[in-house]
């Protein structure tokens, strides 16, 4: 009798075995491989494929590192096709190595220590970073990655698993730090470039903007306090290569006035620049800049033998190029050109930005004075 129950008693032990293992088998098939890759794409979940992706360098593989490969294959519908299409020729070709398609079904060893263990490998690939200038100091991080990518001799990071990337680029130079974020997607190829554009950045950067304007403004000032000190040369404060043979000049010509003239008055009323021509460039290891602005003066002349004032008043177009000194820290006045405007020129440009001035001060000088007053 007892006998006869250890007998049923391994009779049901074995069917439970065998249904285990058949249940094992069918989870080990390279079909449900598939499936959970296509579920995970279609529910943008890259937790069931966190230990199902193989690579054959160190990139890096976590939920955060899979998910943009799973964004992309959910927008690019035909790339997810293509890759379906080669994971099943493979099933059908019973074939499990490495391809040269992105994604492709492989053997990795044993499951449970009996059926064949099938992964994903996945082609990972590079970015070639260029187009920065020499003196720049590039670093490259992605979203996902919670290591630093590492950069060869050449430029190129990685490895990296493919996707549609978030890619922070951060440049550092002389003028300070520049950040740049791009999308890129990286598919298909073991290599995508990345080209940077640092000028464009440097234009673009809000605090570059800033002090190229206050540099403006700062000239545009002290027009006012040269024309009031005896057309001193020094009242220019931020201003590259003035020389004495220059002063030499300027006194010449006013001593040749100054007995004929009573007082000299001048206020700078502000500029409206045209940032549509506003620009930006690097060469031979220098930073310079083009920028255009209307520019107004309200200034009065009266001549020794007049009871009156005579209006010197006048509005140009002042064409401006600057140099940044990276002794001083600061972008000087290099060189600028006068345009008498005409008809409120500012008037026609799309892009600018208003450096009019409410109530300027008045400066002032006359023969009597050691210098400027207001």
């Amino acid at each position: 009798m007892k006998r006869k129950w250890l007998y049923i008693l391994i009779a049901s032990l074995a069917c439970v075995i065998i249904a285990i293992l058949v249940t094992l088998q069918q989870l080990s098939k390279p079909d449900k491989v598939v499936q959970t890759f296509d579920e995970a794409i279609a529910e943008e979940s890259s937790e069931p494929l966190n230990d199902m992706l193989v690579v054959d360098d160190d990139a890096e593989i976590n939920n955060d590192s899979i998910q943009p490969m799973l964004e992309y294959l959910k927008k690019n519908n035909s790339s997810h096709q293509v890759i379906k299409d080669g994971l099943n020729e493979q099933i059908e070709k019973d074939n499990f190595s490495a391809t040269s398609q992105q994604i492709s079904l492989v053997e990795d060893g044993k499951k449970w220590g009996i059926y064949p263990d099938y992964k994903l490998h996945v082609n990972t690939a590079f970015i070639k970073v260029s187009g920065q200038n020499e003196n720049d100091e590039v670093n490259l991080q992605m979203e996902g990655l919670e290591n630093t990518i590492e950069e060869n001799d050449d430029g190129v990071y990685g490895p990296i698993l493919p996707g549609d990337h978030q890619v922070a680029l951060t440049i550092q130079n002389n003028l300070g730090s520049l950040t740049d974020e791009r999308q890129i997607d990286i598919w298909g190829n073991d290599q995508v470039s990345l080209i940077i554009d640092t000028d464009k950045l440097v234009k673009e950067d809000e605090t570059i903007q800033r002090d190229i304007m206050a540099a403006l403004d700062t000239f545009n000032s002290d027009m006012s306090k040269w024309t009031t000190s005896e057309f001193d040369l020094s009242t220019f404060t931020n201003v590259a290569g003035v020389m004495e043979s220059d002063q030499m000049m300027v006194d010449s010509e006013f001593e040749m006035l100054r007995e004929h003239i009573d007082e000299i008055q001048s206020q700078y009323e502000g500029a409206i620049v045209n940032l549509e021509d506003f620009d930006i460039s690097y060469f031979n290891g220098n930073w310079t800049a083009e920028v255009p602005a209307f520019v107004s003066y309200d200034e009065k002349i009266k001549l020794k033998e007049e009871d009156t004032f005579d209006d010197a008043s006048y509005q140009s177009v002042r064409l401006y190029e600057l140099t940044y000194d990276e002794d001083a820290n600061e972008w000087l006045i290099a060189d600028f050109v006068d345009t008498p405007a005409i008809d409120n020129e500012y008037q026609d440009w799309e892009n600018t930005q208003d450096m009019m001035i409410e109530d300027p001060p008045v400066l002032k000088w006359n023969r009597t004075d050691e210098g400027t007053t207001i």
